[in-house]
């Protein structure tokens, strides 16, 4: 193998090595893990696209997956990714952290508890 490769695989294994035991909070995480060609249900994920909890608030109960843009207009009554340029992963990642919140509020005033 060539040293990149040595380099890429060693990266993939401190990232995958970061995940274990944390909640992985992201919108489609199924195209990250596919990236790192792992097994995302090894892991305890939070995913905003497939949230029912989100789909409910923002009264989209009949949608199997929401865009993080929709839930973002629904639910925080904010606009995000309207750069001509593309997504910024920055500001998608703010704004599942954001969304992550409003889950984590209506669970606890509910007395689910948090994850």
């Amino acid at each position: 193998m060539r040293r990149d490769t040595h380099r890429a695989v060693r990266q993939v294994r401190q990232i995958l090595d970061i995940l274990q035991g944390k909640i992985v909070v992201g919108h489609a995480l199924h195209n990250d893990f596919e990236v790192l060609r792992e097994n995302m249900e090894k892991y305890n994920i939070w995913d905003t696209s497939t949230d029912r909890t989100l789909r409910s608030i923002g009264n989209l109960e009949g949608y199997r997956r929401v865009s993080l843009k929709v839930l973002c207009e629904r639910i925080l009554k904010k606009n995000i990714q309207t750069s001509r340029h593309g997504h910024s992963s920055v500001e998608d990642a703010n704004a599942t952290i954001e969304l992550f919140k409003v889950f984590e509020k209506i669970n606890k005033m509910s007395g689910r508890g948090t994850l």
